[in-house]
């Protein structure tokens, strides 16, 4: 009986002495697909209650069994298991979810917060959404992509501004427009707009200045609820953009370069019958006429225009067929991009350069716009600390075609006979095509002579960014 006992306590020493020896103690590192840390990740035993948190280094250790399952998992990214086994040593590299993507948007100051927890109405927008059909700026770029949002260009001149206006216009003498935010920051969206009777220039808005290429992702913040973040600028709504950041790794270069080609849909036709002149009467006084209402074409030769030293030019009676269409152009966009990101564990950058430049549909160049935007952004994530930045310079120089009384480009064509031939004054050196030689005097100008002399231009320089500083203050926390 003595040695049955002695047995059983041997062998109950044994089988403790086994049990203690199987707990040992895993440790190692969590991070993201770029190799940045992940501090506050949950590491925790599956099936039991036991678990811990990362610090700030995204270091953890705790004590399992090798039969154990450890849960690793951290807000938006996907949750992963590891059978622990004869493992001492477990580094984790957890992947952003695409269902958390989608439900994570950017609030104040770049904070990111989960759809359903900010309790507004939101939409959002990704880089690769945006970018689709190759836009020249992200006004147009986001038409018809966004529920309630109205979207209406100013007119279709080269860079001329597009407004915003959210869930419909809600007053009748302020302005109607969205916030526009950048990386966390307010920028002044006004529209760049000179309104005189005697010329007027649309150059644009703020929102502008930004290459769609350098968009990450935009998130619209819709109602009064934009307000309660940003203060009374954001009655409207708010428009809130995130540029793009560094990715840890190898270094990666983009280059991108689009072309469009931009023709007049459609012309006024005129009526083929008739010739300079009203009430079907032409030359003489009719000769420095603006209408097209004279004598029935014939063909013959005749004279026309006024008389510059005793001298008049001559021409058939014919009617000018597309005379509109040989006026206008074919317009052109070039959009060329460069981009340069990279960086190791905790310290990324990006660096672009961005080229667009449009020819409108009026000859002579009149009528372009030249964009040049240099955009810089860093993020360095260090033990006790965190920066990162962004800053974007833009360079925009531009022209329009002349507007105003007597100048108005459009107006000027119009009031040419069908019967004369637009493109035939372009050649300012012509005597005949001079201001004071005009063939009219009423109230036209040469269109060409007015293109050269009498349109609008821009020069103007503009930079705006953000910087941040993280001080991260580290509470340890096991359950």
């Amino acid at each position: 009986m003595k040695k049955k006992i002695l047995l059983l306590l041997l062998l109950g020493c044994f089988s403790s002495s086994f049990i203690v020896a199987q707990t040992k103690t895993i440790s190692g590192k969590i991070t993201d697909e770029e190799g940045i840390t992940l501090p506050g990740a949950s590491v925790e035993v599956k099936g039991i209650a036991k678990g811990t948190v990362t610090d700030f280094d995204g270091l953890y250790s705790i004590d399992v069994n090798p039969n154990d399952v450890l849960v690793f998992s951290y807000l938006g990214y996907e949750t992963q298991k590891v059978e622990v086994g004869n493992q001492d040593t477990i580094d984790i590299q957890l992947i952003l979810s695409k269902e958390s993507l989608d439900e994570v948007v950017v609030t104040a100051f770049g904070i990111k917060k989960q759809k359903a927890a900010i309790g507004v109405a939101t939409q959002n927008i990704k880089s690769e959404k945006l970018n689709e059909g190759g836009q020249t700026d992200i006004s147009n770029a986001l038409k018809g992509k966004v529920s309630g949002v109205k979207i209406t260009s100013a007119s279709s001149d080269p860079g001329a501004s597009s407004g915003i206006v959210i869930r419909g216009a809600t007053s009748l003498t302020q302005s109607n427009q969205a916030l526009i935010i950048v990386d966390g920051v307010p920028i002044n969206n006004e529209s760049i707009f000179i309104d005189d009777l005697d010329g007027g220039f649309d150059a644009g808005r703020g929102i502008d200045d930004l290459n769609p290429e350098d968009i990450e992702s935009v998130n619209i913040i819709k109602g009064l609820s934009a307000a309660a973040i940003y203060g009374n600028r954001a009655a409207n709504g708010a428009v809130i953009i995130t540029t793009k950041k560094g990715k840890s790794g190898k270094v990666t270069v983009d280059v991108s370069s689009q072309y469009i080609a931009t023709d007049v849909l459609r012309v006024p036709r005129y009526q083929s019958d008739f010739g300079q002149g009203w009430d079907g009467q032409s030359g003489g006084v009719y000769l420095q006429e603006n209408g097209s209402w004279g004598a029935r074409f014939n063909g013959q030769t005749r004279v026309w225009g006024s008389v510059v030293e005793n001298s008049q030019q001559i021409k058939p009676f014919l009617f000018q067929d597309d005379q509109l269409e040989n006026f206008f152009e074919t317009g052109s966009t070039w959009i060329n991009n460069v981009a340069i990101s990279g960086g190791q564990k905790g310290t990324t950058g990006r660096i672009s350069f961005s080229n667009r430049t449009i020819d409108g549909i009026y000859p002579e160049d009149i009528d372009e716009n030249i964009r040049n935007t240099a955009n810089m952004s860093f993020t360095s994530d260090q033990k006790w600390i965190k920066f990162s930045g962004s800053a974007t310079y833009v360079d925009t120089k531009g022209s329009s075609v002349p507007t105003g009384q007597g100048l108005t480009t459009y107006n000027n064509i119009q009031q040419i006979p069908n019967d004369l031939d637009i493109t035939s004054f372009s050649d300012l050196n012509n005597q005949f095509n001079s201001l004071g030689n005009y063939f009219t005097p009423f109230g036209v100008t040469n269109p060409y002579w007015s293109l050269q002399n009498a349109g609008s231009t821009l020069d103007q320089q503009r930079i705006f960014g953000s910087f941040e500083t993280v001080l991260k203050l580290y509470l340890k926390v096991m359950f």
